[in-house]
């Protein structure tokens, strides 16, 4: 009978870290429902590749594996690019691999031990924020400004530069992915606080 041995928290936390780096640098998979009505997986580019080719003006992969066109330079794909390959070193040394999937897999395979897990947590944790950077980047949610002042600190209107480069003009609160945020104080409110938001902007606005 063979012997069971339970995860250490040592190789739970690796586990995490290397699910993380797949997260980011394994390809992404999709799925397909056929006329059959069984599903069938479809594998796409990683986040990492679809992140360099929007950041080169490349074409593409979606994680449904369909083609698209990209603008010749995404500016915001440049600067996370450079985000990534920055940090990245700095936890790997800029002599470790060829780039930043060659240096997550050194550290993938490094032989941590018990007394690592708080540095392996914030890697996993940083990790998994990019993933979100770049699903959010290059596949945004739908969003929808809310024409109010900020009840947080009274901005109405912000500027920010788009991809082009060019200064554009917006609304300050802004709605999407269940919570409004103030793209000028940062200040957020979840779904629960919608409706005490919602009082607050009809008060001021009578007030006014």
């Amino acid at each position: 009978m063979s012997e069971h041995h339970e995860p250490t928290p040592l190789s739970q936390t690796v586990d995490r870290f290397t699910r993380a780096v797949h997260d980011l640098c394994g390809r992404t998979v999709g799925w397909i429902e056929r006329d059959n009505a069984a599903n069938h997986p479809a594998f796409g580019a990683s986040r990492w590749r679809q992140l360099v080719d929007a950041a080169t003006g490349a074409t593409g992969t979606s994680h449904g594996g369909h083609a698209r066109s990209l603008p010749p330079i995404h500016v915001d794909a440049v600067d996370l690019r450079v985000t990534i390959d920055r940090k990245v070193a700095a936890w790997t040394g800029t002599g470790v691999g060829p780039d930043t999937p060659s240096r997550l897999e050194v550290l993938a395979g490094h032989g941590w031990t018990p007394g690592d897990e708080a540095g392996l947590d914030v890697m996993t944790d940083q990790l998994a924020r990019w993933c979100s950077d770049i699903d959010r980047l290059l596949d945004p949610p739908h969003r929808w400004d809310l024409i109010a002042p900020c009840p947080a600190c009274g901005t109405s209107t912000i500027y920010r530069q788009d991809n082009a480069g060019e200064t554009v003009r917006q609304p300050a609160l802004s709605i999407a992915d269940g919570e409004c945020v103030c793209l000028h104080c940062q200040t957020v409110w979840g779904v629960q606080h919608f409706e005490h938001l919602k009082r607050v902007i009809d008060t001021a606005a009578m007030e006014g």
